[in-house]
C-alpha cells in the first residue's frame, strides 16, 4: 500500500518531499518489516541521504544514513542493488549496516562469511589504532555525540565488532535480534571454523588487541 501511495505522490512531484516527512518515521523503526520497491529505497529515500553524507561523513545528519539503511527492509531487491549497498557501507565505514545488509539481504550460503570478510577489510583500512581508553570514552559519549564518529573509525572499535560478530555467530544469535535456525547455526558455525583456519584472517585475528576486551 505504501508504494502504490508514494507513486502516487511521485506523480504529482511530491516524492522527494514524502520521503523527507517519513525520514523520522523510517529511523523510529515503523518502517523496519515493510517491503519497499527497490527503485524507492535506492533512487529516493537513500539517494539524498548518502548524498549529504558524501558531502561531509563527519557530520551528524551522516550517520542518519547508516541508521536508515538497518531500519528497512530489503527483500524485495535485487541481488546486485544489495551488494552495492555493501560495497558503499564498506567504503564509508558503517560496519552495522554490512553486517545488518550481509546476514539478512544476501544469499544464505554467503551472508555468515561475507559479513565476517567485510568488516575485516574495513579494520586493516583503520589508520588509527586507538586503545582501551578509546572505547572507555565512547562508551561514556552521548548517542547523538559526533565525537563517536572518529572513534567507531579506529581499529580498536572494529576489532571489537569483528570479535562480537564471531561470537554472537557462535552463539547462535541473529542480527540484530532473535535466534538462528538450528541447520543455519550449524553451516555458520562451519563457515566460521573454516574462515578462521584461514592464514591471512588468523594473522588478522592475532593483530587485535585482546586488553581492549578482557
Amino acid at each position: 500500500m505504501f508504494s502504490e501511495l508514494y507513486i502516487l505522490f511521485q506523480d504529482v512531484n511530491l516524492g522527494l518531499l514524502m520521503v523527507q516527512e517519513l525520514i523520522p518515521f523510517i529511523l523510529a523503526g515503523r518502517f523496519h518489516d515493510l517491503e519497499l520497491y527497490e527503485d524507492i529505497i535506492g533512487n529516493h529515500i537513500l539517494k539524498s541521504q548518502k548524498e549529504i553524507f558524501l558531502k561531509n561523513p563527519f557530520s551528524m545528519p551522516a550517520e542518519n544514513v547508516e541508521k536508515i539503511i538497518v531500519s528497512l527492509c530489503f527483500s524485495l531487491c535485487k541481488d546486485d542493488f544489495v551488494y552495492d549497498l555493501i560495497n558503499f557501507c564498506q567504503d564509508n565505514w558503517m560496519s552495522t549496516a554490512v553486517m545488518y545488509l550481509c546476514l539478512n539481504f544476501t544469499p544464505q550460503v554467503d551472508s555468515c562469511i561475507l559479513s565476517l570478510r567485510k568488516l575485516r577489510h574495513i579494520y586493516l583500512r583503520a589508520r588509527n589504532e586507538g586503545d582501551v581508553i578509546t572505547m572507555q570514552k565512547l562508551v561514556s559519549l552521548p548517542a547523538n555525540s559526533t565525537d563517536k564518529i572518529p572513534i567507531e573509525r579506529t581499529k580498536v572499535y572494529i576489532g571489537y565488532k569483528l570479535l562480537w560478530a564471531i561470537r554472537m555467530i557462535l552463539d547462535g544469535k541473529s542480527f540484530p535480534s532473535g535466534n538462528l535456525r538450528d541447520d543455519v547455526w550449524r553451516q555458520y558455525v562451519h563457515d566460521v571454523a573454516d574462515l578462521m583456519t584461514e592464514q591471512e584472517f588468523m594473522l588478522t585475528l592475532m593483530q587485535i588487541d585482546s586488553a581492549a576486551y578482557f
